[in-house]
């Protein structure tokens, strides 16, 4: 009988933005962590669907007031990037 291995936060979110990133192959991801690529897959779904969750609809002023109080954050300047990388957006 197979245990499923239990994840850490950490390991999820490090997974999920490397696969985000898209700088390696979802098999070569799942192989370097030792995972199988849909679970891969997986973690990059929720890991966007979360951060969605998080941001909700974006207006103008929610979006300044949000840049002000995160600039510091990583997990704001990785959406950022992220925001700017896949979709162009300067910000």
């Amino acid at each position: 009988m197979k245990y499923k291995k239990k994840l850490s936060p950490e390991f999820k979110t490090q997974v999920a933005l490397e696969a985000i990133r898209e700088s390696m192959p979802l098999a070569e991801i799942a192989k370097k962590y030792e995972i199988t690529p849909s679970m891969v897959s997986e973690l990059k779904e929720e890991f966007l669907a979360g951060a969605s969750q998080v941001l909700g609809p974006l207006t103008p002023l929610k979006f300044d007031n949000l840049k002000n109080n995160l600039s510091n954050s990583c997990i704001f300047k990785i959406i950022l990037l992220t925001l700017h990388q896949k979709f162009k957006i300067s910000i």
